[in-house]
């Protein structure tokens, strides 16, 4: 007769509950990243600090992590706190890189309404003349309102500019950095004012003390 062997149900248990514990910390090293990638998601607007916005989010998996880490106390759990350890320092990295090269532009890109916002702006604008406005509410991509938008009609590149008031609720509001729209080519945007997002669309900081001020960095006199 074939021998037959049966499991200890204590093994069984113990097997079954550490399989379970590996499962939550995969799954939560993985929610840790998506929380981190929100956050920088939500965080980054145009002329904000990306090395304080990327702090931020840094610290999201390392909160995870500490308390991951108590979670995992037990001497058994080494393999599990090896996973936990290092999914989350994989989903945290990956988080920082998205805040920091990604996230500006795909919330532009997300904006499907903006380029036709922009585009309708500039209906009905005189060639060589400028239509500015105030916008309280909503947002146009990673730019919240309070803001202004200021349409200029060219015979080679039209444009919309966006940035920020310094009336309303955001009180700290800084003027000299927002967004640009531009219609054609965009030689007169110089580089080191501008971060191109995705099509016509370009994030700016100008210099207020005039060095390379407002108007330079749009191609202005």
């Amino acid at each position: 007769m074939a021998d037959t062997q049966t499991l200890d149900p204590v093994v069984e248990d113990r097997s079954g509950r550490q399989i379970g514990r590996v499962v939550i910390a995969a799954l939560s090293a993985v929610a840790i990243g998506f929380v981190a990638g929100y956050v920088g998601w939500t965080l980054v607007t145009p002329g904000a600090s990306l090395v304080l916005t990327c702090v931020i989010v840094a610290a999201i998996p390392l909160i995870g992590l500490l308390v991951g880490w108590r979670w995992l106390r037990s001497p058994g759990d080494r393999t599990t706190r090896r996973l936990f350890v290092t999914a989350t320092a994989v989903s945290g990295i990956a988080a920082v890189w998205w805040t920091y090269a990604f996230a500006m532009p795909a919330a532009m890109a997300w904006d499907t309404s903006a380029t036709p916002q922009a585009q309708d702006a500039l209906t009905g604008v005189p060639v060589n003349r400028t239509q500015c406005i105030a916008v309280m509410r909503g947002s146009i991509g990673p730019l919240r309102a309070p803001y202004n938008r200021c349409a200029t009609s060219a015979s080679l590149a039209s444009s919309v500019v966006y940035y920020y008031a310094m009336s309303g609720p955001r009180t700290d509001a800084d003027p000299y950095r927002g967004l640009v729209f531009t219609e054609g080519p965009a030689s007169g945007l110089l580089d080191e004012c501008v971060r191109h997002l995705t099509g016509g669309w370009y994030a700016f900081t100008a210099d207020p003390s005039g060095l390379t001020g407002y108007n330079q960095c749009l191609g202005g006199p």
